[in-house]
């Protein structure tokens, strides 16, 4: 790879966070041990790193990067119903510039798609050198909740 190399994709479906790990030896039947890791939200989890996975894989390709990589992470919530009027659910202006700043945490997000592009854009989440990440409502009723990822590979 001669320069930077820049993808852009968006992922649909409600971002879960990865949150609290816990691990714990468990026996094989031969009397053997090994480590069992349980991630706090578990299935759910699982299927949403699937799916980042499977965007970055069709926007980056096959090759992964050894060289310094850059992310900037929008990540859409839904809106509270209560952020729309009539009966085309426009967003009331009073509501046009709330961001969600409760629940999930933001690092929890950005760690569960860092986790989701290692081995797929990167061999090793250590070569994540910058990160920009934000949590947005979405903007209107027909936009789906997700993750916009942007991976720039530096030279």
């Amino acid at each position: 790879m001669g320069g930077e190399r820049q993808v852009t994709f968006y992922v649909a479906g409600a971002p879960i966070p990865q949150g609290s790990v816990t691990a714990h030896a468990a026996r094989r039947k031969d009397g053997s041990h090994y480590g069992v890791v349980h991630y706090a939200v578990g299935s759910k989890l699982h299927a949403w790193r699937r799916e980042v996975s499977k965007g970055a894989r069709a926007a980056w390709g096959d090759d992964m990067t050894y060289h310094p990589v850059t992310l900037a992470l929008v990540f859409y919530k839904a809106r509270p119903l209560a952020h729309y009027q009539g009966l085309a659910f426009d967003v009331r202006p009073r509501y046009a510039d709330d961001v969600p700043d409760g629940a999930p945490d933001l690092d929890k997000l950005v760690r569960a798609v860092m986790d989701a592009l290692t081995e797929v854009v990167y061999f090793d989440d250590a070569q994540v050198v910058e990160i920009g990440a934000t949590k947005r409502y979405v903007p209107n009723r027909e936009f789906r909740p997700g993750v916009e990822v942007s991976i720039i590979a530096l030279p």
